[in-house]
């Protein structure tokens, strides 16, 4: 509804459509989807190369996988805390850059004497996986983020597309392990496959709807 000069966002984006920044928002909501598939689908791949470079036991490999489960589960109670006091967009963006540098920080071999990895790369490897996967446990709030830009025409039907970023991230994560760990290591897939995280730091957009909290003029800011 119209009032005087003022219009809400729900209504501008109506009456805006599908258009180009939803296009953007969903390339961006995709990335951060697709991201996590891949930081999932290395689970699967890590702890048994890491097993068998170091000599783990099947505990001690099967501990990489849980702890990172730990942090998601440890993360999707804290970020959507967070994400109501500070919005979604500054907590995806800290997610975002969280995940980055613990998957960064995973990558890096810590001891070149310590070829077993007992000593530091074990526990430096665990602590960093945790991290990854405390972040990703606030990779959800893409979704809610996604909606609040989409026309209601629109939807239901892109929320349920969304999920094509994680089946290509999940398909990314096992070919990159193909081309990568026989080759490069482990080390090298896991720094490689931060890559996605790097793309979303540079189209973040504001949120339409944060702004109207804040009771902003939506005409000082440019939707599209």
């Amino acid at each position: 509804m119209l009032t005087g000069n003022t219009i809400t966002i729900e209504e501008a984006i109506e009456k805006m459509g599908f258009g180009p920044f939803q296009i953007l928002i969903t390339v961006f909501s995709g990335l951060l989807w697709l991201a996590d598939a891949m930081e999932l689908m290395i689970l699967s791949v890590l702890a048994p190369a890491v097993q068998c470079q170091w000599g783990l036991s099947h505990a001690e490999a099967a501990t990489i996988t849980s702890v990172v489960f730990v942090g998601f589960l440890l993360g999707g109670l804290i970020w959507g805390v967070i994400s109501d006091i500070i919005g979604r967009k500054s907590t995806l963006l800290i997610v975002n850059i969280w995940i980055l540098v613990f998957g960064v920080l995973s990558a890096i071999k810590v001891a070149a004497d310590d070829p077993s990895g007992k000593t530091f790369g074990y526990p430096w490897l665990l602590s960093c996986r945790f991290g990854v996967g405390f972040g990703a446990g606030g990779t959800a709030q893409a979704v809610t983020y996604y909606a609040e830009f989409l026309p209601s025409k629109s939807r239901g039907i892109c929320l349920v597309l969304i999920e094509f970023w994680w089946a290509v991230g999940s398909m990314f994560g096992a070919l990159l392990a193909l081309g990568v760990m026989n080759s490069l290591g482990w080390h090298w897939y896991l720094g490689i496959a931060t890559i996605p995280l790097f793309l979303v730091l540079f189209i973040f957009p504001v949120s339409g709807v944060t702004l109207l909290v804040r009771s902003l003029e939506i005409n000082e800011y440019r939707l599209c």
